[in-house]
């Protein structure tokens, strides 16, 4: 008993002096609110002055050129839940439960469905008009 007892107290030791060095050794962050944009957010990407959210099964549009006071450009309810969202050149590939939807974002303000495939999609890379 004294023996597992001793194991225990060294290994809270031991883990104790691995947190308290990890804590102590990172670098401090200067980190500043500049900007909010309020909802529930499952995926974001960003291209140029514009950021694409997904909230819930909407894929939102704002216009991010002044960071103190992002504005809402557009919302478009898409099939399904937005789990993940890439943009490459004048697209955004949503991918969804209900599959990958691509919007035509040449015009930030009024994104156009290009394209879509039925089936679950969790995630989405784009490579060389790739998805």
């Amino acid at each position: 008993m004294q023996k597992k007892s001793n194991k225990l107290i060294c290994f809270g030791l031991v883990l104790f002096t691995i947190m308290t060095i990890g804590i102590s050794s990172a670098d401090s962050l200067d980190v500043e609110l500049i900007g909010q944009i309020g909802g529930s957010d499952s995926a974001v990407a960003i291209a140029g002055n514009y950021t694409y959210t997904g909230q819930g099964q909407d894929l939102v549009v704002y216009d991010t050129t002044n960071a103190d006071n992002p504005v809402e450009l557009e919302r478009i309810t898409t099939s399904g839940f937005v789990y993940h969202i890439a943009v490459e050149g004048n697209y955004a590939y949503i991918a969804g439960n209900n599959g990958l939807t691509i919007f035509d974002i040449s015009i930030p303000s009024s994104p156009v469905i290009a394209g879509n495939y039925s089936g679950y999609t969790e995630n989405i890379e784009v490579l060389d008009n790739y998805a």
